[in-house]
């Protein structure tokens, strides 16, 4: 059987010659089956918020509508980890994650994150 994979969209510039390889089957979300990565919504939550949706920390991953529906509220700023993933500018996100994230209290004002913003439909 043939292994999926797939360039990483959450970089900006990414392409199949520059962009990392992934597994596509890591990436679908458990409860809607949604690709977590092409959808955008690739992110780490506290262990502490992840418990609240009763799936183990290897289980796999969950898009952001299908966690906050297990534990029946919105996803809030300081519930996501202090990792790279969810602080990098040069990630795209989607709109709902970005949202999550509050990132335009602490939007970066360089050229790429202003175009990123823009593209978003995210006014500045």
């Amino acid at each position: 059987m043939a292994e999926l994979r797939t360039v990483n969209p959450l970089v900006a510039g990414s392409s199949p010659a520059l962009g990392a390889m992934e597994d596509i089957s890591n990436f679908i979300c458990l409860d809607c089956s949604a690709n977590t990565l092409l959808i955008r919504e690739y992110y780490m939550v506290k262990h502490s918020v992840w418990a609240q949706s009763k799936l183990g920390s290897n289980d796999g991953m969950l898009c952001i509508a299908c966690l906050e529906r297990r534990i029946s509220r919105h996803l809030v700023y300081s519930d996501f980890a202090r990792l790279p993933i969810n602080t990098t500018h040069t990630i795209l996100r989607s709109p709902r994650l970005e949202s999550r994230l509050n990132m335009r209290k602490r939007r970066c004002n360089c050229v790429l994150c202003t175009q990123k913003y823009i593209d978003q439909g995210i006014q500045l």
